[in-house]
């Protein structure tokens, strides 16, 4: 499995940091690669890509990409993943700020919240189809555009599968990787950082170098006593 994520306010330039994280044997995400950029579009991720291709000598193949912007970037320098999933984190994040913008009634967000939450969870197509049809339904009477953007972002072509809960049936996605992306990130402004935003790119470097050294050392105590 294969993460891309950006991280923001790691300098005084508010600059991206954008992180490749891999599952490791021990199933924890380890970052691999990290880009420093003002921009996350298909310019920078295409440089990003086919650096991280010339430094690993040949292509990447993986059954399970997961990101929300990057995917089809990805699909420009390396072959294309098996199965493509949105963070749920992200999706999570995604309808909370929009059924703000675009439901007036609290009464109407909240109902629209626990009917999207719930679908997320169905593991059984049928039933996830079947009440999907009347959630849409109920999104028709309640805020039009809201069901558009729902529509389009999450229903139409094969969105579906990018975030159901029963497209993740057996998935190593089920490990939730955005939390450990998301334990990374914490160490990374709270150990590394001292909760304080970095204020040269330099030193973000040679933060990130340090946290790669300690990550290969903890690999190794790891390989050691499983071996014990």
């Amino acid at each position: 499995m294969i993460f891309i994520d950006s991280t923001h306010k790691t300098t005084q330039y508010d600059f991206q940091l954008i992180t490749v994280l891999v599952l490791d044997d021990y199933r924890e995400a380890v970052p691999v690669a990290w880009a420093i950029s003002n921009k996350e579009d298909q310019e920078t991720l295409t440089v990003f890509f086919d650096s991280v291709k010339a430094a690993c000598g040949k292509d990447i193949a993986t059954d399970i990409f997961m990101s929300d912007l990057a995917q089809n970037f990805w699909c420009f320098t390396f072959s294309k993943p098996a199965k493509r999933l949105y963070c749920s984190w992200h999706v999570d994040q995604a309808w909370r700020r929009q059924i703000s913008m675009l439901i007036g009634s609290q009464d109407a967000q909240c109902t629209t919240y626990l009917y999207l939450k719930s679908l997320e969870t169905m593991t059984d197509e049928a039933e996830f189809r079947q009440n999907l049809q009347q959630v849409l339904d109920y999104l028709n009477e309640v805020s039009q555009p809201f069901l558009n953007y729902f529509l389009e972002t999450f229903v139409t072509g094969d969105k579906l599968c990018l975030w159901a809960g029963w497209s993740r049936i057996g998935s190593l996605a089920n490990t939730n990787l955005y939390m450990f992306a998301e334990a990374f990130h914490r160490v990374l402004k709270d150990v590394y950082f001292g909760r304080r935003q970095n204020r040269r790119v330099d030193h973000l470097l040679h933060i990130l170098l340090k946290l790669r050294q300690g990550q290969g050392s903890r690999g190794m105590d790891k390989r050691r006593e499983r071996k014990n």
